[in-house]
């Protein structure tokens, strides 16, 4: 039987920004909840635009 795996990231330009990313995860924050946060402000960003 073959293993499983899945693979989840966040892309951003900015090292600062993951940065502050991997420190909530190591807080405890929710990958989930910070992808879709991240997403959230982007498409907010890029239709103010």
């Amino acid at each position: 039987m073959a293993a499983t795996a899945h693979a989840l990231h966040i892309l951003v330009k900015h090292k600062e920004i993951a940065e502050d990313i991997i420190k909530q995860l190591a807080k405890g924050a929710k990958f989930q909840t910070l992808a879709k946060n991240i997403q959230r402000a982007l498409l907010i960003k890029k239709a103010a635009t």
